[in-house]
């Protein structure tokens, strides 16, 4: 476009140059087309930005993340003269369409166009705009370019993706095989730890107190200790949809497939997470699955749900401590992480905190914390190859 425009203005001094040494209407018919070729060029560009249309659907209420959806896609010239140099450019930060390229040019006939029965693959959980972003006139010589916005732009709203997990390589062999031994609450397991303050003096053992000459309780993984829990991170890190929709994507769809491995092996799951106030959701059969996906995809994320706070209103909850085994799904490790996962360690309940991290060094706070497995997991890591 730059060369275009440079020979444009060459010529047209050329023929400012001949109407001012020789004149005659040979030189002053083409100074006149030189000067008018912009004017023509403009009126170009408004008559495309005027008749040239996009028609966009997508078909089906519930998206989900990296499932194919229908998606109509047409490009319309409604005028009665050729489109050329028409580039269409889309919202491919967060999707894709299939048989679509971002950025292609498009020449469309008089009252003819292109239509695409293409697919829809949107990338991230979410609330997001999808399809066309803007679009690129450039009139026939090149000399001009006009971007316009799409005003008929599709919002989806995108649920995260279920990815059913049979095996969990990333947890200790022994600690599944712990947490899937079902329980027997008639029989309650007779070992006995430390008493530690807020322990239920109810489940002192009063004769193995006085044997040891300090206060013990019994260790009830029959009737206390049942199925696992999750903590969930909800805080938002970031204004920048390019931040926050990676990393809240891998959070839902990782407690998911945690969720769905346990509750297929019918141990009961909690979740607990920060909204509004601080929540604990269960799912303890198969059977109340969709239920508890269809509570996960409208979970809310905000800066305002620190967590911190989230921390604290699970040590106010203390439900964490009736668990086999806690998982903790976070954007950060976390100094409050860290004492709860010591806490967790002083009841005998272990932890593995999932950290949803790019930055391999961001597990080195944790690495010799007793009772705690700590697994990184990158934002677009595929969880088959690393769960």
């Amino acid at each position: 476009m730059k060369r275009n425009r440079l020979i444009y203005l060459l010529l047209w001094l050329i023929s400012l140059a001949g109407i001012s040494f020789w004149g005659g209407v040979v030189s002053y018919g083409f100074f006149m087309f030189m000067t008018l070729v912009p004017v023509v060029s403009i009126l170009y560009l408004l008559a495309v930005f005027l008749a040239f249309k996009v028609y966009q659907q997508v078909e089906g209420r519930d998206l989900i993340v990296n499932h194919a959806h229908p998606f109509l896609f047409i490009l319309q010239n409604e005028f009665f003269f050729t489109f050329s140099g028409v580039k269409v450019n889309l919202f491919s930060d967060f999707s894709r369409i299939s048989g679509q390229d971002d950025g292609a040019e498009y020449e469309l006939l008089p009252k003819s166009g292109i239509r695409n029965d293409a697919t829809l693959i949107c990338r991230y959980r979410g609330e997001y705009d999808v399809g066309v972003k803007d679009i690129v006139i450039t009139d026939y010589l090149r000399l001009f370019r006009l971007r316009y916005k799409n005003k008929g732009t599709v919002r989806v709203t995108v649920k995260p993706d279920l990815i059913r997990m049979d095996e969990l390589h990333s947890v200790d062999i022994q600690l599944l095989n712990s947490i899937h031994a079902p329980a027997n609450p008639q029989e309650p397991d007779v070992l006995v730890r430390k008493y530690e303050p807020g322990d239920d003096t109810r489940f002192i053992e009063w004769k193995a107190s006085a044997r040891a000459q300090e206060l013990l309780v019994r260790k009830r993984t029959g009737e206390e200790q049942q199925g696992v829990g999750i903590l969930m991170a909800t805080e938002r890190k970031s204004d920048k949809p390019s931040e926050y929709l990676p990393l809240e994507n891998k959070i839902l769809e990782l407690v998911l497939a945690l969720a769905w491995h346990f509750t297929a092996k019918n141990t009961p799951v909690s979740v607990d997470y920060l909204g509004t106030r601080f929540r604990s959701t269960v799912v303890d059969r198969p059977e109340n699955f969709n239920e508890f996906y269809e509570e996960m995809s409208s979970v809310t994320f905000s800066d305002r749900y620190t967590e911190k706070e989230m921390f604290e209103g699970a040590g106010s909850a203390g439900t964490l401590y009736l668990k086999k085994a806690v998982f903790m799904v976070l954007s950060e490790l976390s100094e409050e992480a860290l004492t709860l996962a010591s806490m967790l360690y002083r009841h005998h309940i272990s932890a593995v905190i999932y950290l949803i991290s790019d930055d391999p060094e961001s597990v080195v706070t944790g690495q010799d914390l007793p009772g705690t497995s700590i697994v990184r997991i990158p934002k677009e890591a595929v969880l088959r190859e690393v769960l």
